[in-house]
């Protein structure tokens, strides 16, 4: 609950500006999540190893967001084939969702904030898909709360960006409290 809790996107900013994108089609959302998830675990277990290689390299600090990032590319290329080869339907289908959830914020973020936090390999696991059931989370409450904004009572002031800003700031603060700040 803790890692759950600590992970909530919002509280970070991780993967926000694509959150706002994907809420905006409901329809497509839990594809949208269950990509962002699978790419999030799959980048951790790529990078694990990997910094544990350079984890003593003075010029860690520098190499390993390129490393990463190169991992992720990898990663993204390979399950485009993969789907594409493979499983037709699912790439035909979701195609257009790829790119972005491989290269979501999250999924870069939470390699390197697992090495920040020294953590071990189940901790690291566990902290993947905690930020990624946040994901879920963040976009489920985002979509409900935008789709109630959507009312004529509202001041015209505040449709549209004002009243979403204020939601998703409100949330934030309170997903902020979880998290203890």
């Amino acid at each position: 609950i803790a890692i759950f809790a600590e992970n909530l996107v919002l509280t970070g900013g991780i993967g926000a500006s694509r959150l706002i994108r994907a809420v905006r089609r409901p329809k497509e959302l839990l594809g949208y999540s269950l990509l962002v998830t699978f790419f999030t675990v799959a980048a951790q277990l790529l990078t694990f190893p990997l910094n544990l290689l350079i984890k003593n390299n003075a010029a860690a600090v520098y190499i390993r967001p390129v490393l990463f990032a190169v991992c992720i590319a990898v990663l993204y290329a390979g399950t485009m084939f993969f789907t594409k080869r493979f499983i037709p339907s699912v790439y035909t289908k979701h195609e257009h969702l790829f790119t972005h959830c491989a290269f979501n914020g999250i999924v870069i973020g939470v390699p390197l904030i697992i090495n920040l936090g020294n953590y071990s390999f189940f901790e690291a696991l566990g902290f993947s898909v905690g930020a990624s059931a946040g994901f879920m989370l963040a976009a489920l409450l985002v979509s409900e709360g935008l789709r109630r904004l959507d009312n004529a009572q509202l001041p015209r002031a505040f449709r549209g960006i004002p009243a979403s800003l204020l939601y998703i700031g409100i949330l934030s603060l309170a997903f902020a409290g979880f998290s203890g700040v």
